[in-house]
């Protein structure tokens, strides 16, 4: 096995992409994230990304995709792992987190903290769903909205917000310009009762489906049913546009978004975890 860094984006795609394509709605993240970079490998951060895979004799075990300041993804096979710590170590890449396979990611954990001396935590056990078709679900009150313009400031902030709830960070100037893409490409959405109360957003198209993310709703419109309406409308639209699917990621400890996300008809289809390094 050896430890090979990708330098050019195309490059890397053409090389990894037949392999995470075997289980393309539990590799969302990396495929989504892949085919954006290819347009411009900006489009996460300012930083260029890092991309390496373990290869063994041509058939590629393991990959690396990182776009800093965010965590580096881990898709592969354990027995991979101890020679993409070493192939890190050598190359001085610095590591902010891992999210992955949990099973992967454990392992990473030990050998990396034992290399470094740095110390690690859980920052969110995760949950991978999958969503082929919208079961009845009845609607709360209020309507469902595809936001415009006069949203992006309220939505920036609430961008804001799920970012730091799920341990990320992100300023808030990038935070405006992926809302506005978004916006402009009718990806975000809202539900409204007399206010806008919740929302949800259409991210990284995979080749077949597309994901559910930025699902936040603020403290004081929470436990009303506003978020399982948003989510279940939002997925039947993208559904109706053409994906074969949606996926989404959940937080393990709320027991409530994974009970409701599966009463709209998302079914679990990995766990995944996302370990901060200090």
């Amino acid at each position: 096995m050896k430890f090979v860094q990708y330098f050019e984006i195309k490059e890397f795609k053409s090389k990894v992409m037949p392999f995470l394509e075997k289980n393309e709605d539990k590799n969302n993240l990396a495929i989504g994230i892949l085919k954006k970079l290819v347009i411009n490998k900006n489009n996460y951060s300012d930083s260029d990304p890092f991309t390496a895979i373990i290869d063994d004799k041509g058939i590629v075990l393991l990959v690396l995709l990182m776009t800093p300041p965010y965590n580096l993804q881990l898709i592969g096979e354990k027995i991979a792992i101890e020679t993409a710590v070493e192939g890190l170590l050598k190359a001085n890449i610095s590591i902010p987190g891992i999210i992955g396979r949990k099973e992967l990611c454990r392992i990473f954990e030990k050998i990396w903290t034992e290399q470094t001396d740095c110390k690690s935590e859980t920052a969110m056990d995760q949950r991978i769903y999958r969503l082929d078709k919208v079961e009845s679900v009845l609607s709360t009150e209020g309507h469902f909205k595809i936001a415009d313009e006069n949203d992006a400031e309220l939505l920036t902030e609430w961008m804001i917000a799920f970012n730091d709830y799920i341990n990320e960070d992100v300023d808030k100037e990038r935070a405006r310009k992926s809302i506005q893409n978004l916006i402009s490409k009718q990806r975000a959405y809202i539900w409204v009762d007399n206010e806008p109360v919740s929302m949800c957003l259409g991210l990284r198209e995979t080749f077949n489906g597309i994901t559910v993310s930025g699902v936040y709703t603020p403290e004081k419109f929470r436990r009303k049913g506003y978020a399982t309406s948003c989510v279940a409308q939002a997925s039947k639209i993208l559904l109706d546009e053409g994906y074969k699917y949606c996926t989404l990621y959940t937080d393990l400890s709320n027991p409530t978004s994974n009970s409701i996300y599966q009463k709209i008809g998302y079914k679990p289809i990995a766990d995944s975890v996302m370990i901060k390094f200090n």
